[in-house]
């Protein structure tokens, strides 16, 4: 998945669901959907080549995109083929707190290492903010993708 989200739109993600009234291919894995009784034009942005068809009942997950008025759709199972896409494999959350451990470790040792070489604290702290920094995005991306499964799981 793609699309950067806060915190706080992690916590709006919502699902629509429907039959598929009509659909228009942007590329393989992006597709433009109505849904009879959505009153939002759905557009699908999905890891793997999508498996829609008209008529098919799906449910998809995602946001309202205010600039635009569309539903961004992450993810979607396909009722009647049987088909689903969650947005990517859920990461285990230990891999994102790994890098933020060994990180704020190398915060540590530029502290400990002020007494020393200025050139081995930038190399601490560089390190240590890298590491947090990737850390704490691989920890947003498996909370995104556990919103996700528990809206389409409903």
């Amino acid at each position: 998945m793609s699309y950067r989200l806060s915190s706080k739109e992690v916590k709006s993600i919502r699902r629509v669901e429907g039959r598929v009234v009509s659909f228009r291919s942007i590329s393989n894995c992006r597709v433009i959907l109505e849904i009879d009784g959505v009153p939002e034009v759905v557009d699908l942005i999905t890891e793997t080549p999508w498996v829609i068809a008209r008529d098919d009942q799906i449910t998809v997950a995602g946001l309202n995109e205010n600039d635009s008025g569309k539903f961004i759709g992450f993810a979607y199972i396909n009722k009647t083929k049987k088909v689903k896409d969650l947005g990517g494999a859920v990461v285990p959350s230990m891999f994102g707190h790994v890098p933020v451990v060994i990180g704020i470790f190398c915060l540590l040792l530029a502290v400990i290492s002020i007494w020393g070489s200025f050139v081995l604290v930038l190399i601490f702290l560089g390190t240590g903010a890298i590491l947090i920094a990737f850390g704490r995005g691989i920890v947003m991306r498996k909370r995104i993708s556990e919103r996700v499964i528990d809206v389409l799981t409903k």
